[in-house]
């Protein structure tokens, strides 16, 4: 894995792209995450194994490793004190970051994990299978037969669904495990599609499709939570109105696939296969930076204290 930077604003793109550290791993890394205060780094790879390094410290070291799933980690997130992880033995498991057990196995999914989003007491996952799932999840470090219930499966998509949002009733507590009549579920698929969905009842409710190639990332504007930017394999991002389902506007520039967005303030940044990263004014559409000169396809984009941190796909 190779870490890197670019600043946002301020000085050149040359002298502030610079590799901040190198991981030699044994197998091919398959997906990567970062705790929310930076501390904590979780990989994961084709054989099965998720590991957990110190993301601060002067050199990277490595903390422990997850060991049980039966195919490729595909997917990993850290949630309060924990890691959960996706793989393409269906199965979703619940790891302890203090000891490295693993405490639960989800269970429900015909085909390979493909994205694991978690709020709260409630895990949302999507698959291969065309669905997308809602489960429980407990916040306590032990085990009961509700702590990994399916509340909703979502079926509609034709074909894989890969991202997915969710977007809680404005009036909706943080730790509420209770499910509110305006909580939505968002979820984009290789079918070209965005769907929006009821977390009620579970029917989807809008069917938005712009898109000409498969879906591969979403985003909610952070500072209108009404809007949801959408981007996959024709290189285009599009800004919806979530509760109208109408397209408010086209974000064009990609040469190809967009990989991965995330937003924050007035600015959306965007990762792409055409090995460059943009920042984009997310209100009026417009491109003030392009990040060039990457090798490789840019895989993966988050925001963090003024910079744009990438991570690259290697093809060999």
């Amino acid at each position: 894995i190779k870490m890197g930077c670019a600043a946002v604003k301020g000085i050149s793109e040359k002298k502030n792209n610079h590799l901040i550290d190198c991981i030699q791993v044994e197998h091919a890394i398959t997906c990567l995450t970062l705790s929310e205060d930076n501390s904590l780094l979780v990989t994961g790879t084709d054989n099965g194994l998720a590991v957990m390094w110190s993301a601060l410290s002067k050199s990277t070291e490595l903390l422990g490793k997850l060991i049980g799933h039966e195919g490729a980690v595909v997917c990993c997130v850290v949630h309060e004190s924990f890691v959960v992880t996706g793989s393409t033995d269906t199965t979703i498991r619940k790891w302890s970051i203090e000891s490295g057990m693993c405490l639960c196995i989800y269970k429900g999914h015909s085909s390979k994990v493909n994205q694991i989003l978690c709020f709260s007491c409630f895990m949302f996952s999507t698959s291969y299978d065309k669905t997308a799932k809602a489960w429980t999840f407990s916040l306590l470090d032990t085990y009961d037969a509700n702590s990994t219930m399916c509340l909703r499966t979502l079926r509609g998509h034709k074909k894989s669904v890969y991202p997915i949002v969710f977007v809680p009733s404005e009036n909706k507590p943080q730790l509420s495990p209770q499910i509110f009549e305006r909580d939505l579920i968002i979820t984009g698929s290789a079918d070209c599609s965005v769907k929006i969905w009821s977390f009620v009842r579970g029917d989807c409710l809008k069917t938005l499709l712009d898109h000409t190639s498969p879906v591969q990332c979403l985003q909610l504007d952070p500072l209108e939570k009404k809007r949801i930017f959408s981007a996959g394999g024709d290189g285009l991002i599009i800004c919806w109105d979530i509760i109208t389902g109408e397209k408010i506007r086209e974000l064009k520039g990609h040469q190809s696939a967009v990989l991965s967005l995330v937003a924050y303030k007035r600015m959306l940044y965007s990762a792409s296969v055409d090995k460059t990263a943009r920042a984009w004014i997310s209100e009026f559409g417009e491109c003030t930076r392009i990040y060039s000169g990457h090798f490789a396809p840019v895989a993966f984009v988050k925001y963090h204290n003024g910079l744009g941190l990438y991570a690259l796909h290697s093809f060999h």
